[in-house]
This record gives structure tokens, sequence and C-alpha cells, in this order.
């Protein structure tokens, strides 16, 4: 028996064993039981599958479920559903889950699953942010740049888009060399400072 034929195996009786424990009604069983199906690990892939012990776990306020339950509305190609997607994603947002939150301010910008609100995007946004999320720094660091859902400040902007661009978020690269060319040297030397400021604070946090 080759390495690939025992690890096979091994994922086959720890399926069997998760799925004892996920129909016990262990919280913690269900979501990896998801797993195992959302990667076909150890089982074929199946996203129906993976929705039910998603779910399962979710109702239960698992937050990391509440989360992927999410995603899986928001990404599938059939069913997809953005009012599903956005009702989990809030669940799991309000138990601090940043990317959950970075989800929720995309769906208030796009007016994906809820009313278009680009004020509680900003909101969304900046809570994911403050967790350390490079995407929504990137974001709310546009909506500065742009004056969406909140008053324009470059300065602000720049600082936002910096984080973004020092954690490798390659968009917030692209949108801060537009935005220094309309910038004067004290606001870019500002900028820096607010940036520093702000690594400084997600650093203790």
């Amino acid at each position: 028996m080759n390495d690939q034929s025992v690890q096979d195996m091994k994922l086959r009786v720890e399926v069997e064993h998760l799925k004892r424990l996920a129909e016990g009604g262990g919280s913690e069983a269900q979501w990896n039981l998801g797993l195992m199906y959302y990667h076909g690990q150890g089982v074929s892939s199946n996203e129906t599958e993976a929705v039910k012990w998603f779910r399962k776990a979710a109702e239960q306020g698992m937050g990391y479920a509440q989360y992927y339950l999410g995603r899986l509305y928001d990404e599938r190609d059939t069913e997809k559903d953005d009012v599903e997607a956005v009702k989990w994603f809030r669940k799991a947002a309000d138990q601090k889950h940043a990317v959950s939150e970075y989800h929720l301010g995309i769906a208030y910008a796009e007016g994906k699953g809820v009313p278009k609100d680009k004020a509680e995007a900003v909101k969304w946004f900046r809570k994911a942010a403050d967790q350390g999320i490079a995407y929504a720094q990137c974001c709310l660091g546009a909506m500065y740049a742009r004056g969406k859902g909140v008053a324009q400040n470059p300065v602000e902007a720049h600082a936002w888009l910096e984080l973004a661009a020092m954690n490798g978020t390659e968009p917030a690269r692209k949108h801060l060399a537009k935005l220094e060319s309309e910038m004067s040297l004290l606001e870019r030397i500002e900028a820096t400072r607010r940036a520093r400021q702000l690594f400084d604070q997600l650093k203790r946090r």
C-alpha cells in the first residue's frame, strides 16, 4: 500500500468518526465534516452536504461555519443567494469575524442582498480594517479617496492604502500611485505619519 492509499484510508476513517460526532450534535465536528465535503477530503466533493453541515454548526452559533455558509451562498454557481449570504455574514460579523465584516462591507457597497449604502459599507470596512484585513484597508482607503460614504480625505485615504500595500494588496498600490499624483508634499508626509500611527494601533490589538 503506497503513501497516498494510506492517507486516503486515514481520511475516510476520520470522516466516519466526524459523522458520528456530527450526528450527535457536536458543532465542531459538524464544521469539520462540512470542510471535508467542501474540499473533497476523504469523501467526494459535495457542496450540498457541505452546506448541510455548515448550517448545522452555524445554527449553533459557530462563527467560522456562519462565514463559510455565507461564502457558499455568495459564490455558488447554482442556488446563489445574496440575501442568505448577507444573513450569515452578519451573524459571523456580530461575533467579530473579520473576513465576514469585510464581506458585509462589499455587500453594502455593491447593493448585494441589501440596499446599497456607502456609509454602512464604510462602517464594516473599518471594522475589518481595524482587525488587519488588507483588502478592507484598501476598500476603506478608496472610500476616503472618493468621498463615498465618508467625507473625502486624501490623507486618511493614503494612510489606509499605504497600510494595505504594506500587507501585500496590489490594488492598494495602484490607488496610491494615482492618489499621490494629486496630493501635496505636506499631505503625503502627514499621510505617512498617520499610516505609522494606524500600524502601531493595530500592533497593540
